[in-house]
């Protein structure tokens, strides 16, 4: 369940329509998430402690956020699928986590 709060100074005619939108279903369904070594191999075991453990559906206006524990020091990429309106849909991004990851 989801609350919609409208400030005073916002227009309650947009927070409408963006309730609608979302009462017509997700945009995406049923999500998973699978990484990718840079030789475009699955690896299993980058990922640990992710965090949803079950991917919530994406509706209109919404980000998917995604925490969890990075285990390589290589590029990496991931693969986002799920179900759309019109079937299945995928979706890839690559990047360089070293940059933005912290060591624990």
């Amino acid at each position: 369940a989801t609350s919609t709060y409208v400030r005073p100074n916002e227009s309650v005619e947009v927070a409408v329509t963006q309730v609608f939108a979302k009462l017509q279903g997700p945009l995406l369904a049923d999500l998973k998430v699978r990484a990718f070594n840079a030789d475009g191999s699955e690896n299993r075991t980058l990922l640990s402690n992710l965090l949803p453990r079950k991917l919530p559906d994406i509706f209109a206006r919404e980000q998917l956020v995604l925490l969890g524990r990075y285990e390589d020091q290589a590029p990496v990429s991931f693969e986002i699928t799920g179900r759309g309106p019109e079937g299945p849909r995928t979706f890839r991004v690559q990047g360089d986590l070293r940059r933005v990851a912290s060591p624990s």
